[in-house]
């Protein structure tokens, strides 16, 4: 039978896998056919030769705000339940008790902090659409975006489902360390997915272990948001998530493992 530490490394695991279909769900280059890059795909060729007609063009902005934030409640919703259901599972894993967490606040402020980023754009684009006979300000062409572009749309989503999961996750833990009164029992290890595609700053934080109020060290690497954080993501895209450990296992072989698979992918880049 799998040890503890096993178990909550495949859980982290399991969470990095689902954080990476919650952002493909919205949509990636690997993925075009995400929700939110879909609703955009779909305004951008119905206001092709239309962006000066008002009627119109209220309609498309009005159709792709409701699509983006339908999707972004769904998805929203999937990223808190995904972290309170690994922290149902590292707490089992421990025997600890299974405390229940309330993040609405920050999913509320999360969903307002990403459509604000598609509300600038309708606003941009109502304006543009008065002002200039160019409609490549706001589709595009081939040597430029355009306003009304699904990438800040993208990039916020990814982040704020990221933080919701891993606050979500943090949140029902502490609360079960806090309940079975073992708060010096663990520490918390950083493990990443390792691919292809892993930043240089997930491939060096990968098994990095930390006390359960430390940061975690990211500096010199890059992409990072900061040279130290308590939590991911750690940058845009992050796809690592927390495991925890009781700290006499700190040091065992599934850490070892952890470093080592990452230091191979390094040597082999």
């Amino acid at each position: 039978m799998p040890d503890p530490h096993q178990q909550t490394v495949a859980s982290a695991r399991h969470m990095d896998a689902e954080l990476a279909a919650l952002f493909a769900a919205l949509g990636t280059t690997a993925h075009p056919r995400g929700a939110v890059l879909a609703a955009y795909r779909t305004a951008r060729a119905a206001l092709a030769g239309n962006v000066h007609g008002p009627r119109i063009l209220g309609d498309v902005l009005g159709t792709l705000r409701r699509a983006v934030a339908a999707a972004l409640d769904d998805a929203l919703r999937r990223a808190v339940s995904l972290g309170s259901q690994q922290a149902e599972r590292q707490a089992k894993v421990y025997g600890l008790p299974i405390a229940g967490v309330d993040v609405t606040p920050q999913a509320i402020a999360a969903y307002q902090a990403i459509l604000t980023q598609l509300d600038q754009q309708i606003v941009a684009v109502s304006a543009l659409a008065i002002t200039t006979r160019d409609e490549s300000l706001i589709l595009g062409d081939e040597n430029r975006a355009g306003v009304l572009s699904p990438a800040p749309v993208q990039r916020e989503g990814r982040k704020w489902l990221a933080v919701l999961a891993g606050l979500a996750l943090k949140e029902g833990m502490a609360r079960s360390i806090e309940q079975a009164g073992a708060q010096g029992e663990f520490m918390r290890q950083a493990v990443a997915v390792i691919d292809q595609y892993t930043t240089d700053t997930c491939m060096h934080v990968n098994g990095q272990v930390r006390g359960l109020g430390q940061l975690f060290k990211l500096a010199p690497y890059t992409p990072r948001y900061a040279d130290e954080m308590y939590d991911t993501p750690f940058h845009d895209g992050c796809r690592t998530s927390i495991a925890y450990v009781r700290i006499e296992d700190v040091a065992d072989e599934w850490t070892a493992q952890l470093e080592a698979e990452a230091a191979e992918q390094l040597e082999e880049a």
